[in-house]
């Protein structure tokens, strides 16, 4: 005889009046609920079962409850809620299984997660607690002067996507559309932090967040991602109207007041002033190479400073300045969305004269070039006469490794007069006068 094993599956569906995502003893369960059981069966999820939430069997006045009986295997709870404007509590909150709300959305919206029970196994503690949606809103409009507020008659934006996002996990909770007025409104939110994230037309940009009060700025400051506010806490029953975005035309770059490179006791110091940093990544300071003929990046990203100056002032150090000759700098600036622009290039010489030296001068016989190198360097010297003439027989181009070096010329069969030694090191040039007697 085949025997059936059942087992049972269900709890409270009620109302959380006090919003603490636990079930108290003084809280009612919500009559007339649709609560759906689904079942994976050859790896497919079906449709097994349905009860309407009652009056809990053999209890004074317990409401809300639902009860399925069903064979083992796997399966997960969906509540059809009416369009009543409440949203499911936080799941597990107390540490109590059967006081607590399971709804977690993680077989789609108000589902729980799946639940695998064996023969002789009940699962009564399948709770789902609600309470009254968060609402946020409000204007999307184009900042026409720049001044970060809400003016009268500027014109609003149509057709803008808003998307509320949780913090710390990114699932949406949301989204909607601006309407002709530029307005959009966006309900069903539950009672956790959130952020927003505007998708405007192309061409667009945001302006300045939070200059003015929180019901006429904007809110965009690129927290979260690009186009995203900070986090905003949603509450309860409660409407967040004042979630705005000001927009203005065309690529808003940074604008540079100054750039700098100075000689100071521990290096090269770079530094730049900027203003207008609407939609700023961060900053890169680059230094010519000149093997790769090419800018390449020097520094780690420098952020923005968090102030509300209108010039912002910056600096980056470069200690590794040993080499001689020119050093030439630019400050990179990259914006959120990816595009770039760079400031003046601004350069600075350092003094051979502590690292090559040339002996004895004038010179009779020989003339010693003593280079005293850091790094390995290709070094190359030329000699030139008077006329600019180079002295073929004397030029000279090798690789070496750090360290002190000497290399001996022999000037004994030139004619006296002055002669230029041009000494290359990486691409760095000092030249020295050297007379023949």
């Amino acid at each position: 005889m085949l025997v059936l094993y059942l087992f049972k599956i269900g709890n409270i569906v009620w109302y959380d009046v006090n919003k603490n995502d636990k079930w108290e003893t003084t809280e009612n369960g919500i009559n007339g609920i649709r609560v759906e059981l689904f079942r994976l069966v050859n790896g497919n999820w079906i449709f097994w079962d349905y009860q309407i939430t009652g009056h809990k069997p053999n209890t004074p006045s317990d409401d809300g409850w639902y009860e399925f009986c069903a064979p083992p295997g796997t399966y997960y709870v969906k509540v059809i809620l009416p369009p009543n404007g409440l949203v499911p509590a936080k799941p597990f909150i107390g540490g109590n299984p059967f006081r607590d709300s399971d709804i977690t959305g993680a077989n789609g919206p108000v589902t729980t997660n799946s639940i695998t029970v064996n023969a002789g196994q009940n699962k009564l503690d399948i709770g789902a607690g609600f309470y009254p949606q968060a609402i946020a809103g409000n204007l999307v409009w184009m900042d026409n002067n720049l001044n970060g507020i809400q003016d009268s008659g500027e014109p609003k934006v149509s057709g803008v996507l808003v998307q509320a996002f949780e913090a710390g996990t990114n699932m949406l909770y949301g989204q909607a559309t601006t309407d002709s007025d530029g307005l959009y409104k966006l309900g069903m939110l539950p009672k956790t932090d959130l952020y927003y994230k505007f998708t405007p037309p192309s061409g667009l940009n945001a302006t300045y967040a939070n200059m003015g009060a929180d019901n006429i700025n904007s809110d965009v400051d690129h927290s979260n991602g690009y186009n995203t506010t900070r986090v905003i806490s949603m509450q309860s029953g409660v409407y967040n109207e004042n979630i705005d975005l000001g927009l203005a035309f065309g690529v808003l770059p940074v604008t540079w007041v100054s750039v700098n490179a100075t000689k100071v006791k521990e290096g090269h110091k770079i530094s730049w002033e900027t203003a207008n940093e609407i939609n700023l990544a961060y900053y890169q300071v680059q230094m010519y190479d000149n093997q790769q003929k090419s800018f390449v990046n020097l520094s780690d990203k420098i952020y923005p400073v968090d102030n509300n100056r209108p010039v912002k002032n910056y600096f980056y150090l470069n200690t590794e300045v040993e080499k001689s000759g020119w050093f030439h700098y630019r400050v990179r600036q990259v914006d959120l969305d990816g595009s770039e622009s760079y400031s003046d290039k601004v350069s600075v010489i350092n003094d051979a004269n502590s690292r090559i030296s040339l002996y004895p001068n004038p010179a009779i016989n020989d003339v010693e070039v003593g280079i005293d190198l850091d790094e390995e360097s290709d070094v190359k010297i030329f000699v030139y006469n008077v006329r600019g003439d180079m002295v073929s027989e004397l030029s000279y181009n090798r690789h070496f490794e750090r360290g002190s070096h000497t290399i001996t010329f022999d000037v004994s069969q030139l004619p006296a007069g002055a002669y230029t030694f041009s000494i290359d090191i990486n691409g760095s040039m000092k030249n020295t006068i050297v007379v023949k007697d």
